[in-house]
């Protein structure tokens, strides 16, 4: 390695970092987005999505 060349790096939050990404059109066509949510229904016969964090996977057929 040259030692005259100086090498620089910099941190960014994750989240910007991504946005980075999907804003380069090169990039984002490679990207699949397959998202289905799932849903449940409560006490009242009301349809609600379901997290499986919130519900710990209770109901969901897998």
């Amino acid at each position: 390695m040259d030692p005259n060349v100086v090498l620089s790096t910099s941190m960014k939050p994750i989240f910007d970092a991504i946005k980075e990404l999907l804003s380069n059109p090169e990039i984002f066509k490679y990207c699949t987005f397959n998202y289905t949510p799932r849903l449940i229904t409560n006490d009242k016969g009301e349809l609600k999505h379901c997290y499986r964090e919130q519900y710990g996977g209770v109901g969901l057929k897998h």
